[in-house]
């Protein structure tokens, strides 16, 4: 488990974050929402050590983040950044990349299995020698994935993962993101902007607003009134094979 109690970033000056008071559960997908400039994206980086908070503490299992050493939050947490550059070198080579906090001079064997076995939990083995650049969005964004997944984290941060990606492939990484968490017992925050998207596969709900948490819970917390105040924006809610969907409502 991961959470922030009382986290407070600025920036320049700005307030980013405030008083953000939120917890994410094992085993469970945990979609954060809200609109551009909501401090979505910030609070991933708060919870990975990236960013320093003005005020508030992070902890992970307990632990103050903190008192851990870099390469310790690297065994712990897994994160998938909004942009990736990622470098150009065989699909194998790049997740083999996620197995450096485990390293000492050099690879070993039990790297390699780890690595050969991500890649086949993910489906993607038959990219292994192909090349970065060679790669379909769906297919690096899996590889991208497969890499955070090498690290053997038990806590996975995911920025906008879907972005840019084909309708199937949002389907296919975000059902294979939940199946993860299920079946791993891994902790999945994950920022996404399509509300059907995460009603579809999220467990947990957290909704953001200028910095703050505006409403966080499980589907049920997911309601038009809260829509409409996170995004200004009128909708309904109606109910399809027990799934909640999201309908534009202008009037």
């Amino acid at each position: 488990m991961i959470e922030a109690r009382d986290l407070e970033f600025s920036y320049n000056g700005v307030s980013i974050l405030e008083n953000v008071d939120v917890e994410f559960k094992e085993g469970k997908v945990n979609a954060i929402l809200g609109p551009n400039g909501a401090g979505k994206s910030t609070l991933l980086k708060c919870l990975n050590g990236i960013l320093k908070p003005k005020r508030g503490c992070v902890y992970i299992n307990g632990s103050d983040i903190r008192r851990l050493k870099l390469k310790d939050i690297a065994k712990l947490i897994g994160y998938v950044p909004q942009k990736n550059n990622p470098v150009l070198t065989t699909v194998f080579d790049y997740v083999l990349l996620g197995r450096k906090p485990y390293m000492g001079f050099g690879v070993g064997r039990k790297d390699l299995e780890i690595v050969e076995s991500v890649l086949k939990t993910l489906g993607i083995e038959k990219l292994s020698l192909k090349r970065l650049n060679q790669l379909s969005g769906g297919e690096l964004q899996k590889v991208i994935l497969a890499r955070a997944l090498a690290q053997e984290a038990k806590i996975l941060l995911l920025d906008e993962p879907t972005n840019n990606l084909d309708l199937k492939s949002q389907f296919e990484l975000m059902n294979l993101t939940r199946k993860l968490a299920h079946e791993r017992n891994i902790t999945v925050a994950i920022v996404v902007h399509d509300i059907n998207i995460a009603l579809r596969f999220a467990d947990e709900f957290v909704f953001m607003k200028d910095g703050k948490i505006v409403a966080k819970g499980d589907r049920k917390i997911v309601t038009s009134e809260i829509i409409e105040r996170v995004y200004d924006v009128r909708v309904k809610i109606k109910e399809i094979s027990g799934i909640p969907v999201l309908i534009y409502s202008p009037f």
